[in-house]
């Protein structure tokens, strides 16, 4: 199915249609123009739940995987809520891992943000580009590890130049969290547009996802924020197809700062918050919101049972200086494991 004008029909196309439709893009059966069309014409509507199931289904055949031998915690966003904050999730992911854990950390490059979590890893000294077989053995390890997307994802590089010639976000983006290459059971993510929480909780739900949190913070920042409430869907294996709830740092006993407190202008000012909040250095608004990141974190895997405990842990791993400690741990092995 590669008639970009199906995508105008009463209702959408049927989950079929949509991998039919996604598998030719992946195969370099559908031209650029055809995809440019069809994001052109989902930019005026919102995409249907049968057509993000079908778009997840291709995405996951073409997707190399790793099995992670046991639950994990996955901290990623959907980009583009274009307010150019510091890696908030991925610090969170190493607070979360320092806590013990089980991080599998998927990531890309910024499209466009000031600096995407591979931007700041590899600029720590990581290797980011680990083989499937390195990143796992990474996971066993130091119970931390790094998906490099384009390497779990190779296909998705047929659709590079449509999505480039388009220039705004497609739902590529919506996909991307929802692909953790070791199908985390545990994860977080921020999205900047809550309508399509339902969708993509639910999509996660169905494929036996243990327990997921998607959230929008104030500003329709991709993260919890410090500045304001966050609203939070959260969906559960064992649960109600979803439940809804709010967080604002008071409520966790955090004081509210300004959103300038947590931007970045450059990689370098990125990488430099990172290691300061990593080093218990950094300010207040920067510490809280990987405090409030990784406390989520921490409760969703089971480790906390609420907010305020998960605060609690992950403060307690900045001060002894065991989150410094792991990231210095998962760099190390990261260089190691080109051997594999």
């Amino acid at each position: 199915m590669n008639n970009p004008e199906k995508f105008n029909q009463e209702g959408g196309l049927s989950q079929d249609q949509a991998r039919a439709f996604l598998s030719g893009v992946l195969s370099d059966r559908v031209a650029t123009p055809e995809l440019l069309e069809v994001f052109g014409i989902l930019d005026k509507r919102m995409i249907t739940r049968q057509e993000l199931e079908g778009f997840f289904e291709a995405a996951s055949e073409s997707m190399v995987k790793v099995d992670a031998g046991g639950d994990a915690l996955d901290t990623a966003g959907t980009g583009g809520d274009g307010l150019q904050t510091f890696n908030i999730s991925t610090v969170a992911a190493f607070i979360c891992a320092a806590c013990g854990v089980r991080v599998a950390k998927h990531g890309n490059r910024s499209a466009s943000g000031t600096c995407g979590s591979a931007d700041v890893l590899e600029t720590l000294g990581a290797n980011i580009e680990m083989t499937p077989q390195a990143a796992k053995a990474c996971l066993e390890q130091t119970g931390m590890t790094f998906f490099f997307a384009p390497l779990f994802h190779p296909a998705f590089k047929k659709a590079r130049e449509a999505r480039t010639l388009f220039g705004k976000r497609t739902f590529f983006n919506l996909l991307g969290p929802m692909l953790n290459p070791a199908g985390a059971p545990c994860q977080l993510i921020g999205l900047s547009d809550e309508r399509y929480a339902p969708l993509m909780g639910g999509v996660l739900q169905r494929q036996g996802r243990k327990r997921v949190w998607i959230f929008t913070g104030g500003n329709t920042m991709d993260e919890m924020s410090p500045s304001s409430e966050t609203r939070v869907t959260e969906f559960s294996g064992q649960g109600p197809a979803e439940k809804r709830f709010t967080i604002d740092p008071e409520s966790c006993g955090l004081n509210v700062v300004p959103l300038s407190a947590i931007q970045a202008k450059s990689v370098e000012e990125c990488v430099r918050i990172f290691l300061a909040v990593l080093k218990n250095e950094a300010n207040e608004g920067q510490t809280n919101a990987a405090l409030l990141n990784a406390a989520a974190g921490l409760t969703v895997f089971g480790k906390a049972r609420d907010m305020k405990e998960g605060i609690a842990m992950a403060r307690e791993a900045l001060e002894s200086g065991t989150a410094q400690k792991k990231l210095q741990e998962f760099i190390k092995f990261s260089n190691d494991a080109k051997r594999f």
